[in-house]
């Protein structure tokens, strides 16, 4: 009798669980917010894709167990606004079924991304031996069409295979790469040369190719508009005559693949604001509440309290922060935007705005910027080696501070694990500005 009940208990919370609606959320900023909302709702299931610990995903490649977790979830919870980039074609071709839920749609009041005015216009460079000969490089669709119609690609010969050849060569190449391209269709022959090329792919082909004959042996730079990999399907972009893989003896970015962070558009850091968090919250709510309309209210009710709790916090530090006698910070890049506004803090400059670090050059122009600004602290985060705001701090003579976007955290976090965050935050805070002056 008791094997029978204990096999009709398991049955029952087997079914229980196959009725649920199963929930992904993206990073973990968005999922603490959805386990606000969701709260003791036993009609869905909610978890968590990437790992706790990771951050903002701005380079993040999916894995095996990313694709197991897609391929068994009903609705994916994202952020919006380009943070997850490494989402796509294989999201799609691991559910089909899936519901996207972007828990930014609609929120307004958005900022813009800090543009980069020392940016270099390629994106990609790399240096290769080359022997005399022909050399093919390939373009390919991925997921069925071309990541962009063209490219601007321009050779040069380089005084070594080394990063210093790439560097030496960088100020002529930015240069060279905003004159005129060369319109060349598939299939054409390209050489070295100081004038940059388009390149224009066949639309109708899944492959574009062209030819690179090289007439001198030696090292060769390229300089690209677009990552080269962002075309890479079946085979590797660059072959000799006999189909050998070609690698790079050196690049830039090192990795090959890491696209600096986020260009333009729009920042999509809401979270670390306590007002847009609230927002998100609601957004989420709202959605979750359409989709199992018997639970909407438990949602909606989960959701406003969420929001209270976020207008308490937020007006507990703009209190704080109103009395500091100077609220000029430097940031590692747009994290702290939205939070910076809710509270009036002033960034006067970023670090890092695009992920790399700055030149020696630019450390320089930070520092006269810092120095005529009268900037009070230099704000690092976590995600980030704090060393170049700690030598620009060092240098000015003024505290340095690390804040915690709240975009990473442990597993099993608190409810309230937001909220501890930015009163850790608002202490630190206060302590470098000069709160006990």
């Amino acid at each position: 009798m008791k094997r029978l009940l204990l096999a009709l208990v398991l049955a029952l919370a087997a079914a229980q669980a196959s009725a649920q609606l199963r929930i992904l959320s993206t990073t973990f900023p968005i999922y603490q917010i959805a386990r606000n909302v969701v709260g003791t709702e036993q009609s869905v299931a909610l978890e968590l894709m990437l790992p706790p610990s990771l951050g903002c995903p701005h380079d993040y490649a999916l894995t095996p167990r990313d694709m197991r977790k897609l391929a068994r979830a009903d609705i994916l919870i994202v952020n919006g606004h380009g943070l997850e980039e490494f989402l796509g074609a294989p999201v799609r071709k691991a559910n089909e079924e899936l519901r996207l839920l972007d828990s930014s749609a609609g929120i307004t009041e958005l900022l813009e991304l800090e543009p980069d005015p020392h940016a270099d216009p390629y994106e990609w460079t790399g240096c290769f031996e080359l022997q005399t000969g022909s050399y093919r490089w390939t373009f390919a669709q991925v997921d069925g069409e071309y990541a962009d119609p063209s490219i601007i690609v321009l050779m040069l010969p380089a005084p070594s295979g080394d990063k210093s050849g790439l560097e030496a060569l960088a100020p002529f190449a930015a240069e060279r790469f905003e004159a005129e391209a060369l319109d060349r269709m598939h299939r054409a022959a390209l050489r070295p040369a100081p004038t940059p090329y388009r390149l224009h792919f066949d639309e109708e082909s899944p492959v574009t190719s062209f030819e690179i004959l090289i007439e001198d042996p030696g090292f060769y730079a390229f300089f690209t508009e677009h990552f080269p990999f962002e075309f890479q399907a079946d085979e590797h972009f660059l072959k000799d005559a006999r189909g050998q893989d070609l690698e790079p003896l050196a690049q830039h970015p090192e990795s090959g693949t890491d696209h600096a962070h986020h260009h333009e558009g729009i920042n999509p850091h809401l979270w670390v604001s306590p007002r847009l968090n609230a927002m998100l919250a609601q957004n989420i709510a709202r959605a979750l509440g359409a989709l199992v309309p018997e639970a909407a209210p438990h949602f909606q009710r989960n959701a406003e309290e969420y929001a209270a709790r976020m207008e308490r916090l937020l007006a507990e530090m703009r209190a704080a922060v109103e009395a500091l006698p100077n609220r000029r910070i430097v940031q590692p890049h747009g994290v702290f935007d939205y939070l910076a506004r809710d509270l009036g803090l002033e960034i006067v400059a970023s670090t890092q705005p695009h992920g790399l670090e700055p030149s020696a050059a630019e450390m320089l122009r930070l520092l006269d910027v810092i120095r005529q600004s009268n900037v009070a602290a230099i704000v690092t985060e976590p995600q980030y080696s704090p060393r170049v705001g700690r030598t620009l701090a060092a240098e000015a003579g003024i505290p340095v501070v690390m804040l915690d976007p709240a975009a990473s955290g442990p597993d099993n976090a608190p409810l309230d694990h937001y909220e501890n965050v930015m009163r850790a935050n608002l202490a630190l805070l206060r302590a470098a500005l000069g709160a006990d002056e």
